[in-house]
């Protein structure tokens, strides 16, 4: 191999690896959606054992957190604009996927009257894990797939345990898959987000 197709080599490694790392810091930018979405499972999960009225708990909830996730992404853009990168394309379509997937499911699954609480559980946390291991191997990034495999976990759970068990495995899914996941990419977008130079 000559010198000139080693040059050649490494830059693409090098294009690649710079794709990786940008994917990863969209993911980071992102990392307040995931916080924000465990927080709203864990407000839906409260109000419908805790508060009057607990048919209207979800669709509520998950409704305010659509409109809150858009009003914070339109501040985040403005405010901390994320460049617009294949990988952020990619995982975009991976997560945005999965949301109608999710929607189509619980809806149909509603509104047919075949609202089984384990297998819906199932389904839902096993579809959040396939964005997370679709992204996790788009990405390469092993923190990320580990996400996955706690979604998946919860999925197996919610068909194996019983009716009182299935809650308590989506909120530990939720603490770790969600709210542990969103603080850890926001404390790295933190870290990785240049700092503001005050002049005198």
């Amino acid at each position: 191999m000559s010198e000139t197709d080693n040059m050649n080599v490494q830059e693409r490694l090098y294009f690649i690896e710079s794709m990786i790392q940008e994917g990863r810091k969209c993911t980071d930018y992102w990392g307040w959606t995931f916080l924000l979405w465990g927080v709203g499972y864990l407000i839906a999960i409260g109000w419908t054992y805790l508060l009057p009225h607990p048919q209207y708990a979800w669709p509520i909830v998950m409704i305010a957190t659509a409109v809150a996730s858009v009003w914070i992404a339109r501040w985040k853009h403005r405010h901390h604009p994320q460049p617009k990168t294949t990988q952020s394309r990619a995982l975009t379509g991976i997560w945005s996927a999965t949301g109608i997937a999710i929607f189509i499911f619980a809806f149909s699954g509603a509104l047919g009257g075949h609202g089984e609480p384990h297998l819906f559980l199932a389904g839902i946390e096993i579809f959040i894990g396939l964005a997370n291991a679709a992204s996790a191997v788009t990405l390469r990034w092993r923190p990320q797939f580990l996400v996955a495999l706690v979604w998946w976990a919860a999925g197996v759970a919610s068909c194996t345990v019983s009716v009182e068990h299935l809650i308590p495995v989506l909120i530990v899914a939720t603490l770790i898959g969600n709210i542990g996941f969103g603080l850890y990419l926001m404390r790295r977008e933190t870290i990785g987000r240049p700092r503001q130079v005050s002049h005198a």
